[in-house]
């Protein structure tokens, strides 16, 4: 939550400088945000836990229900590059 997806080039230089010990975490932070980035990958989260302004913090899109998500992705792409997950 502290750094976000979008940031991962500043947790780079930050791992790099020694500001951040915690690699796995950092690892993760770099691996997905320069996934998003280099995919131009959008994701909208649907979660009773995370709100909307901490998803958009992290680089996600919050919305409060599975058919908002459905209709914006929609919205967003020819219908083609649509993932839905589902996590139980």
């Amino acid at each position: 939550m502290e750094h976000g997806y979008r940031q991962w080039q500043k947790v780079k230089r930050m791992v790099d400088d020694g500001d951040i010990t915690d690699r796995t975490g950092a690892s993760h932070i770099l691996t997905v945000g320069k996934i998003l980035e280099e995919k131009k990958m959008k994701v909208i989260i649907v979660s009773e836990t995370i709100s909307a302004s901490d998803a958009k913090h992290i680089g996600f899109i919050g919305v409060d229900g599975h058919q908002e998500a459905f209709d914006l992705a929609l919205s967003m792409t020819d219908g083609r590059d649509v993932l839905i997950y589902e996590r139980i």
